[in-house]
């Protein structure tokens, strides 16, 4: 598996690492807006921050 940060690249390739990794993207995935949502979030945040 390959991971990027601001500062690099890695390549991992110890079993648990891998895991964490996938369990991460999974939750990430979980709670992230559909593709109709996002637009609408963005906006309101927007709103939020030029007030």
């Amino acid at each position: 598996m390959y991971t990027e940060t601001r500062v690099g690249g890695r390549m991992h390739d110890a079993a648990r690492t891998v895991a964490a990794a996938r369990d991460d993207y999974d939750l990430l995935r979980a709670n992230a807006l559909s593709p109709d949502a996002t637009p609408a979030m963005i906006t309101s945040l927007l709103k939020e921050f030029r007030a």
